[in-house]
C-alpha cells in the first residue's frame, strides 16, 4: 500500500508536525528491507522570490535518476500551487501518493515551538539526555515561565509583523493552520488517496503493520518499530507549557 509498483516513487502529502518525516522513514525502511534502491528527496520547497515555480518544483520530482524516490510534500505554498495548476494529475501517473494527517490538532500546532525550546535547551541532540530528571526540569521550567504566543508558528515564514496583539497573531495563525489542513483534505478526497493518520502509528506500530504491510518479516517489524523516536514530555497536554492566552484562543477555535 505504501510502495507503488512501476512508479517513480512515493509522495507523502502531509502538513508540518504531523508524522510525515516518520512516514518517510517507514517507506524507506520497507524499500531497504526489500533491497529496492531508493533516495530520500526530503521536502519539496520553492524559492517564492522567483517566477520559475514550476521549473523549480518539477526538477525536484523529475530528474535523470531512475532510483525510487521518497518525497515529503508538506509545504503548503507548494501544495497550493500544484493544486492550482492541476499538477497532481501528472504526479498521480508517476508516483504512489499517500496522505498523512494528525488528528490531534492541538499537539500538531504546539509541538513545533515546544520542540524548538527542547533544542534550545540542548536536549534534542542526544536521546541519552532524555532522562526523567532532565524531562522534569524542562517541564518545570516552562510551567514556571510559559512559552509566549508569538513563538507559535506553522513551520514557514508568514511575515505577521507590526505592533499587534497576541490575539490577532494567534487568530491569524489558526486561520492559516486550518486552511492548510483543509486543502490537503480536499486534495486527498478529490484523488481518493490512501488516508493515514499519524495516530495510526504514533504509539501502536503493531496495529499499523497489520493494517498496511503485507506479510512483514520479523526483521521488517523490528526495523519499523525503530522508526519511532518520541520525546517523552512530562505532560501530553502541550498547552500547559504556553501562556494562558494560547489556551484560551485554542479553546475559542475548538482546538
Amino acid at each position: 500500500m505504501l510502495i507503488g509498483k512501476n512508479k517513480k516513487g512515493t509522495i507523502i502529502l502531509s502538513h508540518y508536525r504531523s508524522g510525515g518525516t516518520q512516514m518517510k522513514l517507514i517507506v524507506q525502511t520497507l524499500l531497504d528491507s526489500r533491497d529496492i534502491p531508493n533516495i530520500d528527496c526530503g521536502e519539496i520547497n520553492v524559492d517564492v522570490s522567483k517566477s520559475d515555480l514550476l521549473k523549480q518544483i518539477g526538477s525536484q520530482f523529475y530528474n535523470d535518476d531512475s532510483t525510487y524516490k521518497v518525497v515529503l510534500l508538506n509545504n503548503p505554498f507548494v501544495i497550493a500551487y500544484l493544486d492550482s495548476i492541476n499538477y497532481f494529475k501528472k504526479l498521480n501517473k508517476d508516483f504512489k501518493i499517500i496522505s498523512v494527517e494528525r488528528k490531534d490538532k492541538l499537539r500538531c500546532l504546539l509541538s513545533l515551538p515546544l520542540w524548538e525550546m527542547f533544542i534550545q535547551d540542548g536536549l534534542y541532540d542526544n536521546n541519552k539526555h532524555w532522562t526523567e530528571k532532565n524531562m522534569q526540569k524542562f517541564h518545570n521550567k516552562y510551567i514556571k515561565d510559559p512559552i509566549p504566543a508569538r513563538h507559535i508558528g506553522l513551520g514557514y515564514d508568514m511575515r505577521i509583523q507590526g505592533n499587534i496583539s497576541p490575539e490577532y497573531y494567534l487568530n491569524t495563525i489558526l486561520r492559516t493552520f486550518i486552511s492548510d489542513i483543509a486543502l490537503n483534505q480536499n486534495i486527498t478526497k478529490k484523488y481518493n488517496y490512501l488516508q493515514i493518520y499519524y495516530e495510526d502509528y504514533e504509539n501502536n506500530m503493531n496495529s499499523f503493520i497489520k493494517k498496511y504491510i503485507d506479510n512483514p518479516s520479523k526483521k521488517q517489524i523490528s526495523l519499523l518499530k525503530d522508526t519511532r523516536q518520541k520525546i517523552p514530555y512530562i505532560s501530553q497536554d502541550y498547552s500547559v507549557y504556553f501562556e494562558n492566552i494560547v489556551k484560551k484562543t485554542l479553546e475559542n477555535w475548538n482546538i
